[in-house]
């Protein structure tokens, strides 16, 4: 068996659900976590290969950190929470400026796009130590290259991670270093145009 997340935005609450390929959805869904009223949990995603459940909130610009079981049901309260929003955006943190929007997670880095009102947005990069907890004051920021960027993924194997810009209708890749996680642009030819992407999705070799 394996488990479900379902971010619930508007209670402020992360859903989960057991699943067993062979019989679909097991029991009725429990709640995995419950978020600060009015955070505005997004997106939700298990470390690869620890017990730590990230949640990224798109209202309050934060993930925030469970430990969790080995069903993946948090056995606590919060451990950590980060600030996903740019240094020139802290100085104001409301939904109105940007909003957090999707939550890519490797062995050792977080990757959030943060959507800014009237300009270029950003990604967001957590480096995570071994216990895949947030390190202290490591977080750092790319520019996504074009506006409202939706989407973002980790493919070929985790080397890349691709952003898809919706308003800008392009979708930009950055190296991910294999060390520390963190990105770096790519050559300028790594920029493709498409009508408004708002998902990526990286097909097996066999398809």
């Amino acid at each position: 068996e394996s488990a479900v997340l379902v971010p619930d935005l508007g209670s402020d609450v992360v859903w989960i659900v057991q699943y067993d390929s062979a019989q679909g959805l097991v029991g009725d869904p429990g709640v995995a976590c419950e978020l600060l009223a009015g955070t505005g949990p997004r997106h939700a995603a298990f470390h690869p290969s620890k017990n730590v459940l990230l949640v990224l909130a798109e209202l309050a610009a934060t993930l925030c950190f469970f430990a969790t079981d080995d069903a993946g049901r948090p056995t606590g309260p919060l451990v950590g929470t980060v600030y996903v929003l740019p240094p020139g955006l802290f100085q104001r943190p409301s939904h109105d400026v940007a909003t957090a929007a999707a939550l890519r997670v490797s062995n050792n880095a977080a990757y959030c796009s943060i959507r800014v009102v009237g300009a270029d947005g950003h990604v967001c990069c957590v480096p995570l130590d071994e216990d895949g907890a947030p390190q202290d004051k490591s977080t750092a920021w790319v520019g996504s290259e074009g506006l409202v960027p939706r989407e973002i993924n980790l493919v070929r194997g985790g080397s890349r991670l691709l952003v898809a810009n919706q308003d800008s209708h392009t979708i930009r890749a950055f190296d991910v270093h294999p060390d520390t996680g963190l990105l770096s642009r790519t050559a300028s030819s790594d920029l493709l145009s498409t009508r408004s992407p708002v998902c990526i999705v990286e097909l097996p070799d066999h398809v």
